[in-house]
């Protein structure tokens, strides 16, 4: 069991949890640009090989597989065309590409079924025609549905294999040659789309880590300023009430003067953990650069930004140990809440002022002691 389970993962890695809905929402995407091609093409396909359907053959055969088929085409078109520009989370995503798995496959099973049964009661002249519609259709849907490895495999399943079974079990030695050429190009074609799916995970995580360093300041690990604007614009645009408290260490400069950048580089990552941690359910710690730190807090009103405040100062009013030496800092701080007309620049500029104005007027309620020193 534990030797299969490992060949399973092998053959068939899970997709990382950090991807998942990225990779939904790409699969449905890919789907909406090729199923509308996909149902097109089958319902040309079916309706050439029924034109080419043996006269002798029975009606059902004839024509009612093949409508059947072409009429379940048609409407699943209308439907993607219909829903091609609807907005969907990533688990409506899912949950439309499980369906639209579930429904080729019952199409696609259809088509099989009637592609057997034609060819089985066809005449020699006329019979090698069908497993090759049915084979050029298969493809063109594992094609199309190449954005789920799961429908292609369905597909492949329900539309070649037992066509390749029949080729072999009631078939000449022709027939079951043509099978095998058959069976080599689905496994090739199986193997591309195992590739390219890897290439998509891994590009999706290429693209993550990306957004994470373009978003993520590299010594405190705590979101830049890039990421503040952007959190900014998102709540001003939802009109979600929000508050933003800004953060500036005093008494910095001389602990890089006094014991080197690097014991002020351990510094900044101590603040910032502390800050991390006196922010309450909600709120998030940003790193603007330097010394200047900001926590922008969704929801808050008034009360809210002075506790804060004083949680966030009070997290700060404590000595610092680094490597032994006891560092004291002060801080700043200046809050400012979103009014309807700000936009992220507006209403960081108003914070800005009443932190300048608090060093300025050095008040006790939003300043600490301002004095570095090793014990």
């Amino acid at each position: 069991m534990a030797l299969l389970t490992a060949l399973r993962r092998q053959l068939w890695p899970a997709v990382p949890a950090d991807v998942a809905d990225d990779l939904a929402q790409l699969r449905l995407a890919r789907l909406r640009a090729q199923v509308p091609t996909l149902y097109v093409t089958t319902m040309l396909v079916v309706l050439t090989a029924m034109g080419a359907a043996d006269p002798a053959a029975p009606y059902y055969l004839r024509f009612g597989f093949p409508l059947a088929i072409v009429t379940a085409c048609g409407i699943r078109l209308l439907w993607w065309l219909r829903s091609r520009h609807d907005s969907l989370s990533a688990d409506d995503a899912r949950r439309t590409v499980k369906r639209t798995v579930f429904i080729s496959g019952i199409i696609c099973l259809a088509a099989s079924i009637w592609t057997v049964m034609s060819w089985h009661v066809s005449t020699p002249e006329t019979r090698t025609f069908y497993p090759l519609f049915m084979f050029v259709g298969a493809l063109a849907a594992a094609f199309c549905l190449s954005a789920s490895r799961v429908a292609t495999l369905v597909v492949v399943m329900v539309g070649i294999v037992p066509v390749i079974a029949a080729m072999v079990l009631l078939g000449n030695w022709m027939d079951s040659l043509a099978s095998l050429v058959i069976l080599l190009a689905t496994g090739f074609l199986l193997r591309m789309i195992h590739q390219q799916h890897d290439q998509l995970v891994d590009l999706l995580l290429l693209q993550n880590r990306m957004r994470y360093q373009a978003a993520t300041d590299p010594l405190t690990a705590l979101p830049n300023r890039r990421a503040l604007y952007g959190a900014l614009d998102h709540c001003l645009d939802a009109g979600q009430p929000l508050g933003v408290a800004l953060v500036d260490l005093d008494g910095f400069k001389p602990v890089n003067d006094a014991h080197g950048h690097a014991a002020g580089d351990r510094l900044l990552r101590s603040v910032a953990e502390r800050l991390r941690d006196a922010c309450p359910a909600g709120a998030t710690a940003y790193r603007l650069g330097g010394d200047e730190f900001a926590v922008l807090m969704p929801g808050a009103d008034q009360a809210d930004m002075r506790a804060l405040g004083t949680a966030l100062l009070s997290a700060l009013a404590t000595p610092f140990m680094l490597e032994g030496r006891r560092i004291a800092v002060g801080a700043c701080l200046g809050t400012a809440q979103a009014r309807p007309s700000d936009d992220a620049d507006t209403l960081i500029a108003r914070a800005d002022s009443r932190l300048y104005s608090a060093k300025a007027t050095r008040q006790p309620i939003t300043r600490t002691r301002t004095r570095a020193r090793a014990a």
